[in-house]
């Protein structure tokens, strides 16, 4: 089947499993493609259990739990479907991509509109989710309100788009990479710059001194000596959101908690957007649907199979934003 590299999927629902096994499903591919570092795939249903929306047929999402099973475990009974020299694998988040058939659990389907095309629904299942969360959810972003989006990849661009579609008075990306800085603007973002000395200028004069109301940090490995930068765009009774993934050694950050009191500056962490189950990737797939959200505007490459690890190579340097990658059919 189609799938992504790091995260979740789309694909199609095939056939039955055996007794016993009413709350998984079977899937083969559909429309071929997968969007390195983590989002949606295209494919079939084969075989469903007791899995209600989707039917056999149906084009679907396959997102990634927020409450795993365990142990790598895609069904509730505890057991492997993916198995290399007679052992039990573990799946990197429970969904065993790059093959044409794999099993999930129930709770990962979701049913898309058969009017998205492959290119639509890549981007959304992690990304989308955790970008778009993030403003909407975690920061809590009002109509009016100013946002900074630090780190323009696949969740920072769609942190961007979340902004502006809520109303953000101004949106600041940052970004050190001028192609990012381009998409940034391209999205909705009212200015990019390259660095937070540049963003704090640049706020400063849009808002008189007032900074920003919310600040995303999405970046990739987080940095805690960047936080007391980070904070500094942050105004009075602001927030700022930490999405991106520090080192699990990382033990010190140093900032002012003076200022952190006296402006009533908050530190929100976020996973996966803060969405309560599917409702993320629902709510995003029914904006896309009604094109009130692109994101397929983050895909700049697609690759082969064979090429992953080049599409990874070029990710990891920041020449893309987001690369597809597309499976032969079995």
């Amino acid at each position: 089947m189609p799938a992504v590299l790091g995260t979740a999927t789309s694909a199609a629902l095939l056939g039955r499993p055996g007794p016993g096994q009413e709350h998984q499903a079977v899937l083969a591919d559909l429309d071929l493609v997968a969007a390195l570092q983590g989002d949606l795939v295209d494919a079939v249903a084969v075989h469903v259990g007791s899995v209600q929306a989707p039917h056999v047929g149906d084009p679907v999402a396959v997102r990634v739990l927020l409450q795993p099973l365990g142990a790598g475990r895609q069904v509730s009974d505890g057991t492997a479907r993916h198995h290399a020299r007679s052992q039990d694998l573990g799946i990197f988040v429970l969904l065993g991509l790059f093959a044409e058939y794999t099993v999930v659990h129930e709770s990962s389907l979701l049913k898309i509109s058969s009017d998205l095309s492959p290119f639509d629904v890549c981007p959304v299942s992690c990304a989308g989710v955790t970008g778009w969360g993030a403003v909407q959810n975690t920061a809590g972003l009002r109509a009016g309100e100013v946002a900074v989006v630090a780190g323009v990849g696949g969740v920072g661009a769609n942190a961007v788009q979340a902004a502006r579609y809520l109303g953000a008075e101004a949106t600041l990306a940052v970004d050190p990479l001028a192609v990012r800085r381009n998409l940034a603007v391209d999205l909705g973002a009212d200015g990019a710059v390259a660095s937070f000395q540049e963003a704090q200028d640049r706020l400063a004069d849009w808002t008189r001194g007032r900074m920003a109301d919310a600040v995303i940090m999405t970046m990739g490995v987080g940095d805690g000596a960047l936080l007391a930068q980070a904070m500094s765009l942050v105004g009075k009774r602001g927030r700022l959101v930490v999405v991106n993934v520090h080192p699990g050694e990382e033990r010190e950050v140093k900032l002012s908690l003076r200022d952190l009191q006296e402006y009533e500056k908050q530190i929100r962490g976020c996973i996966a957007g803060s969405w309560h189950g599917r409702r993320g990737a629902a709510f995003l797939l029914d904006l896309a649907a009604r094109g009130r959200y692109r994101p397929s505007a983050i895909v700049s490459r697609t690759c082969a199979l064979e090429d992953i690890d080049r599409g990874y190579a070029e990710q990891a340097r920041g020449e893309v934003v987001r690369a597809v990658l597309g499976l032969a059919s079995a």
